[in-house]
């Protein structure tokens, strides 16, 4: 459950980043998303599995549900 907690809050940090800065520039940046998203996919599966609320551990670290939506979102979860 660690792991997959720590997972959220790394896809919660990433997608700041990438908000401040949405312009995919280069080939690197490009493939570092799509790999970011892989992952989070695999992560939100993971949480599905072992019944762990992913939602409500991004609404914690977001304190919002439309960034919460927001971040679904970016990573095609709902």
């Amino acid at each position: 459950m660690k792991a997959d907690t720590l997972g959220i809050t790394e896809m919660v940090g990433y997608y700041n980043a990438y908000i401040q800065n949405p312009n995919p520039v280069d080939e690197v940046r490009l493939n570092r998303l799509k790999a970011t998203k892989e992952l989070a996919t695999i992560i939100i599966e993971d949480c599905e599995k072992r019944g762990i609320d992913y939602r409500a551990i991004i609404l914690k670290e977001v304190g919002d549900r439309r960034k919460l939506d927001e971040i679904l979102k970016f990573y095609d979860i709902e």
